[in-house]
C-alpha cells in the first residue's frame, strides 16, 4: 500500500512538471514556427504538439531508402501492433517522447537557428528487436530537420548524408 501511494505521488509530480515545462512565462503554450526555403510561413510547420511515424531510413548519397524492420513474427508473438512502433512526439517546447520497436523513448530537443536541432533521447532498452536500437541511436545524432510540403518530417544526420523520414500521425 505504501509503495502504491509513493508511485501515485511520483506520477502526479511528474505530470505537473511536464505540464509546467510546456508553458512560457505568461502561462501560454509556446510554439516554434519553421520557415521554408521560400521564406514564407508554412501551415503546420511547428514541431510542438506533433506526432510522427517513421517510414524510412534514407541514404542521400546512395539514393536508397528502406522501411524500418517491423519483425512481424516477433511483433505478433509478443502482441505489439505495427502502428505502435517507431513513433516520435514533440510534446512541448523541449520535451519529446516516442517508441522504438518495443520500448518507450523520452528526452529533450532544442531548435538551433532555422533548421538545426539537437536531441537527447533515452528510455527503456529491454528486449529490443528490429531496428529499435538503430532508431534510438540515430535520434541522438540528428543535426537538422525540415518539414516538407507533403507534410513529412526529415531528421538529418551524418552531415545531411542520411535522414529519418516520418509521416505525420
Amino acid at each position: 500500500m505504501k509503495t502504491q501511494k509513493i508511485l501515485i505521488i511520483t506520477t502526479i509530480m511528474c505530470l505537473i512538471g511536464l505540464a509546467s515545462a510546456c508553458l512560457n512565462e505568461d502561462g501560454n503554450l509556446t510554439y516554434r514556427i519553421k520557415v521554408d526555403a521560400k521564406d514564407h510561413l508554412q501551415e503546420n510547420q511547428t514541431l510542438v504538439g506533433t506526432k510522427w511515424k517513421l517510414t524510412a531510413f534514407v541514404d542521400v548519397e546512395n539514393d536508397t531508402r528502406r522501411e524500418p524492420d517491423y519483425a512481424p513474427d516477433v511483433a505478433n508473438a509478443v502482441g505489439i501492433a505495427i502502428d505502435s512502433m517507431y513513433l516520435l512526439s514533440f510534446d512541448c517546447d523541449s520535451l519529446l517522447s516516442g517508441k522504438s520497436f518495443s520500448n518507450w523513448l523520452m528526452g529533450k530537443y532544442s531548435i538551433v537557428g532555422n533548421d538545426g536541432i539537437t536531441m537527447g533521447v533515452g528510455g527503456t532498452k529491454i528486449n529490443e528487436f528490429g531496428d529499435g536500437e538503430l532508431y534510438r541511436s540515430i535520434l541522438n545524432e540528428v543535426q537538422q530537420y525540415t518539414i516538407t510540403e507533403a507534410n513529412e518530417l526529415k531528421l538529418f544526420y551524418n552531415s545531411r548524408k542520411n535522414y529519418l523520414l516520418f509521416r505525420r500521425q
